[in-house]
């Protein structure tokens, strides 16, 4: 509801678009105009369809999509608005300045892409738009040369990064590789040291059991070798030959 007319006049003073508002659209003229834009629109489609493009009307972006030949086109109509001022009564009884806008008239045909803004016609003495569409249809096959050759670039940018992008990963690749080599030669440093320590370990150990034992035999001559002594020589025995690795290596390097 309008109750204090205030819709009216956002209207009134905006130029009284039609489409009024900042959402996106085809055509932004008054109600005067809104007719003849919507002819020129259909035989501009009409013309399109005929020369082999798809023409469809997208809601998201609010234009009318011209689609073929490589390029996609975005175009729309709106009205030229003169820019007027006007004294009116304020609140407080005094006259205050308001700036408003009035229809001209005057159409005008946007032709457009994403990554330009193309170019336009406008009605001009004795040229209306429906007299120019020779003009746009040599601006939209340029339009769309610039869109095929943009696309080229784009596909040659996107080629180009999927390449460097290959090569990162192989180079990822190889550095971790490499990583995992160091790490697995330093694993196997690791370990040649640690047999190595317990191999000597274990050779001092059975020197050890040998020396007592020779010292144990001058004793056995003089019949003070007992069993507690065999005993523990097989045991320290075993611990040397638990700590040794030369068994468990000379398999793995046979497997």
């Amino acid at each position: 509801m309008d109750h204090d007319g205030w819709t009216w006049r956002f209207i009134v003073n905006g130029g009284q678009i039609f489409s009024a508002g900042h959402k996106a659209a085809v055509l932004r003229v008054s109600l005067e105009t809104y007719e003849r834009a919507l002819a020129i629109l259909n035989v501009v489609a009409l013309a399109l369809v005929r020369r082999g493009f798809e023409v469809a009307h997208s809601e998201r972006n609010g234009r009318m999509v011209i689609d073929g030949y490589g390029g996609a086109i975005n175009l729309r109509i709106t009205e030229r608005l003169e820019e007027r001022v006007r004294k009116v009564p304020s609140y407080d009884g005094t006259l205050r300045s308001e700036s408003y806008k009035v229809p001209t008239g005057v159409l005008r045909l946007h032709l457009e892409t994403r990554r330009s803004t193309g170019f336009s016609l406008e009605d001009a003495k004795g040229q209306p738009i429906e007299a120019q569409l020779r003009e746009m249809f040599l601006g939209l096959y340029r339009m769309v040369i610039r869109c095929r050759i943009a696309q080229r670039v784009s596909d040659e940018r996107s080629r180009q990064w999927a390449e460097e992008q290959q090569r990162r990963e192989a180079a990822e690749l190889v550095r971790r590789e490499e990583e995992r080599r160091i790490a697995e030669e330093r694993r196997k440093r690791e370990a040649l040291l640690a047999d190595a320590d317990l191999w000597s370990r274990a050779r001092r150990l059975r020197d050890y059991v040998a020396h007592i034992e020779k010292v144990a035999a001058i004793d056995a001559s003089a019949g003070s070798c007992s069993q507690t002594m065999q005993a523990w020589t097989a045991w320290a025995s075993a611990v040397a030959d638990d700590l040794d690795p030369s068994i468990r290596v000379s398999l793995e390097l046979k497997s």
